[in-house]
């Protein structure tokens, strides 16, 4: 079967590779028809990542357990691609009760079993059942779950990974749940909660479409006022087009003061300025990570004014009903913000373009066979 592969910075090339089978009672075999681009990919495809992750340049730097993790190869080419996607079930394990065949599913971008204290406590990407970070595309230099550019899939423990896609949904607009998605909606949707109708402020850069979701989110969740900041004019429309005031400056000008932040520029530079912008008692969430020994955090700011700092790795499976609750009630509609639609087989070329969301799709089987 054909898997798309990174082979070195901006050249993605089909690669013939053994098509994978049911190894378990619990396995699902899924055929992706929808796989969007990660934010974090368009790093990895430049280049400007798959260099910086390797061993001794950023894990050597980082504490033992995280080196430990990643294992001697963090990122090393050929790199089978992609990790976001809805899929189409094909074939099911003797035990899995959930789906069965045609069924369509968004599949989380990490592997999570749901039986272990981790998984039972929501922290599906900390599983203790399977080695950390376990997860599609990218990470480790595994190859055990492949990518989500492939002609079929395996997903373990099927019924406690896969999500049936709600009925009257487009599939092909929620091509990024698997990750971006309901990364976005943790950057605020707690912290609404515990704050109704606060005012939010989206501070972005590198997680392109991660802030822009954030965005969108905290419109969708009542937010009093949802503030986007950035200097990327297509950017600013998007923002302006689901509901969120765009606001163009830079990091080191802008001034405001925000119940809730949400920093996705993964740079020092945007978590200073979003740790500037929260008021007193407020939270400011962030998205990505730092790769230094230390990031310059203003730890007297955040004890004089009762600021609360969350970072995190998404617990997708965790979080993804919560997204799909608010899609299904009409609220929040992610494919609003896919700025590339391209076919399947033009892949290797679309995954390049300057763009903010990319998503490439083919018919699903079943409507082939319907038509």
């Amino acid at each position: 079967m054909r898997q798309l592969t990174l082979v070195k910075a901006r050249t993605l090339v089909w690669r013939d590779v053994p098509e994978p089978r049911l190894e378990t009672a619990d396995d699902v075999l899924v055929r992706p028809f929808a796989v969007a681009r990660c934010d974090l990919d368009v790093g990895l495809l430049s280049g400007r990542l798959a260099g910086a992750f390797r061993l001794g340049r950023l894990f050597g730097r980082l504490d033992p357990l995280a080196h430990a993790a990643f294992g001697a190869r963090p990122y090393a080419l050929p790199l089978l691609f992609g990790h976001e996607c809805v899929a189409e079930v094909l074939a099911c394990g003797d035990e899995v009760r959930s789906v069965r065949p045609g069924d369509r599913v968004i599949v989380p971008f990490q592997v999570s079993c749901s039986t272990c204290g981790r998984c039972a406590a929501g922290l599906t990407g900390q599983c203790s059942g399977v080695p950390l970070f376990s997860m599609y595309g990218e990470i480790g230099g595994r190859d055990e779950w492949g990518g989500m550019l492939a002609d079929v899939v395996r997903v373990p423990y099927g019924d406690a990974m896969l999500v049936r896609l709600p009925d009257g949904v487009d599939p092909i607009g929620l091509a990024s749940m698997s990750d971006n998605v309901p990364d976005a909606w943790r950057l605020v949707g707690p912290a609404l909660a515990s704050r109704p109708r606060a005012s939010v402020l989206v501070v972005s850069g590198f997680a392109r479409s991660i802030g822009l979701y954030a965005a969108a989110a905290a419109v969708a969740l009542g937010a009093t006022r949802v503030d986007y900041l950035d200097r990327d004019r297509r950017r600013l429309d998007l923002a302006a087009r689901v509901g969120a005031v765009p606001v163009e400056g830079t990091y080191t000008s802008f001034r405001g003061e925000y119940d809730v932040v949400a920093d996705a520029s993964a740079t020092v530079a945007g978590l200073q300025c979003a740790l500037r912008a929260v008021a007193p008692g407020g939270v400011c969430t962030v998205a990505g990570f730092f790769p230094r020994k230390s990031t310059a955090i203003p730890m007297f700011t955040l004890y004089a004014r009762k600021l609360t700092l969350a970072t995190d790795v998404i617990d997708a499976r965790t979080f993804i009903p919560e997204v799909l609750r608010l899609v299904e009630a009409g609220a929040f509609d992610p494919g609003a913000l896919t700025t590339t639609l391209a076919s399947w087989d033009d892949a290797p070329q679309a995954m390049l373009e300057d763009s903010v969301k990319v998503v490439v799709h083919r018919p699903p089987l079943r409507s082939l066979a319907l038509g």
